[in-house]
């Protein structure tokens, strides 16, 4: 193999170290290079050929999955009519700047449910969670072991 043509650092390398020097590391990396490239031949696996690898390439893992993404524009539609029929704080009346509280949980149907959904403000919303035990016996949260149940009565 032929030393590389001259570039910066070779041009530095020979002027600090000289040219036999710079030479001699020169054929110590073109020889670390083939020693490389036979090792990484020898292990190459028949499968390596470029046009191989696409089609093999793994599928894009969903974020959200379709039952979910279904589920998520139901809730869409449900929260803009519940804000629409809600304009104001359901606990203290107020706040005008609202967002949807699950009293129930969010998990399967319970996400897009308006039965249990409450329009709170945001210092609403926190007593509830601060406070689970008073927002219970006010109806914002579902008693202990009925969370993220459908079978109890309604609010």
């Amino acid at each position: 193999m032929k030393p590389k043509p001259p570039t910066n650092i070779n041009k530095l390398a020979e002027k600090y170290l000289g040219p036999a020097a710079t030479a001699q590391l020169l054929r110590a990396e073109a020889a670390m290079n083939e020693k490389a490239t036979r090792a990484i031949e020898r292990k190459r696996h028949p499968l390596s050929n470029a046009k191989l690898r696409r089609s093999m390439k793994p599928k894009r893992i969903r974020t959200v999955s379709k039952n979910r993404a279904s589920r998520l524009k139901l809730y869409a539609v449900a929260k803009a009519a519940h804000l629409k029929a809600h304009p104001t704080c359901e606990k203290c009346g107020y706040h005008k700047d609202v967002a949807i509280h699950h009293t129930r949980g969010r998990i399967g149907n319970l996400l897009h449910d308006a039965r249990y959904f409450k329009t709170l403000c945001r210092l609403c919303h926190a007593w509830v969670h601060q406070f689970p035990q008073q927002a219970a016996a006010m109806r914002y949260l579902a008693a202990k072991g009925q969370w993220n149940t459908v079978a109890c009565a309604a609010p």
